[in-house]
């Protein structure tokens, strides 16, 4: 769904007084919940877009199954801006194809002025770095994939 089709959606609440609605579609959920409310003297109720709106991304396993086998992913563990070299100009900690031990630092997250050195807790190579450098990152989401030696 695009950001015009889940605008119709609301607006279909807020017209026909629908109290919710859930649609999915191609691996997306939208809910939308709304309220009613009374907004002039005869007592008649009008639906106002007040209430929830859900965007929910559901897992395809057909997709899950492609990713390859044997992989490990270090994730992020805090939100932060995510750095790959210790400072601007400086070579990156890794590389794709990089070899990397357990206590190696991968990665700087900075967060609240504070740059924490993210250390890799398995033996492997780089097979993937998921951000880019100074890009903003989540609690959980995938930094590197790395492939058991």
């Amino acid at each position: 769904m695009n950001f015009k089709e889940i605008c119709e959606l609301i607006q279909l609440v807020a017209d026909k007084g629908i109290p919710l609605v859930e649609v999915e579609h191609a691996g997306v959920r939208v809910k939308v919940q709304g309220t009613l409310s009374s907004h002039n003297t005869a007592g008649a109720s009008l639906t106002v877009p007040q209430g929830t709106i859900e965007v929910t991304t559901m897992a395809r396993p057909h997709l899950e199954a492609e990713e390859p086998e044997g992989l490990h992913y270090i994730t992020a563990p805090m939100v932060g801006t995510f750095y790959r070299a210790p400072k601007p100009g400086a070579d990156p900690f890794v590389e794709i194809g990089s070899h990397v031990e357990e206590g190696s630092i991968l990665c700087i997250i900075e967060a609240m002025k504070l740059m924490n050195e993210i250390e890799c807790d398995f033996k492997g190579e780089i097979v993937n770095v998921f951000p880019k450098n100074g890009e903003s990152v989540e609690f959980g989401q995938k930094l590197f994939a790395i492939k058991s030696e």
